[in-house]
């Protein structure tokens, strides 16, 4: 399964919606060097890098990659607590060029929110600050 995955093409999409606001937030920088070290990828390689990715460079990828680009880019767009207009247009832009329409991607926000609210469930739990 993970044989389709590719890395450098994933990376790439996650920098887009990163440098979407125009910054690099130090959260978001974080989430991309913590699954870079995941991963096993050279990411000071790719933010070195000048030349531009765009959405169609993308389009090659395998669906298992492109499944999780848009995943992930939502996560990085969340990350810093705002998930602004311009993070949400490039990752709409993104999954259109896929043929991912609005509802599949309203259905993975809706299913991030849900995790994450588990997640931070689990928090309260363990750590004995339940409210």
């Amino acid at each position: 399964m993970l044989e389709d995955f590719e890395a450098d093409t994933y990376f790439a999409a996650l920098l887009l919606i990163a440098k979407a606001d125009g910054t690099i937030s130090e959260t978001e920088l974080s989430f991309l060097k913590g699954q870079a070290h995941l991963l096993n990828f050279d990411l000071e390689q790719l933010l070195a890098c000048t030349t531009r990715t765009d959405i169609e460079t993308l389009a090659s990828a395998s669906v298992m990659t492109k499944r999780i680009i848009l995943r992930d880019c939502i996560s990085l767009a969340n990350i810093d607590g705002h998930y602004d207009d311009s993070e949400r247009k490039r990752v709409t832009e993104i999954a259109a060029q896929w043929g991912v329409g609005a509802d599949e991607i309203q259905n993975i926000e809706q299913w991030l929110e849900e995790y994450w609210t588990v997640m931070e469930k689990g928090k309260e739990l363990f750590s004995g600050q339940q409210a």
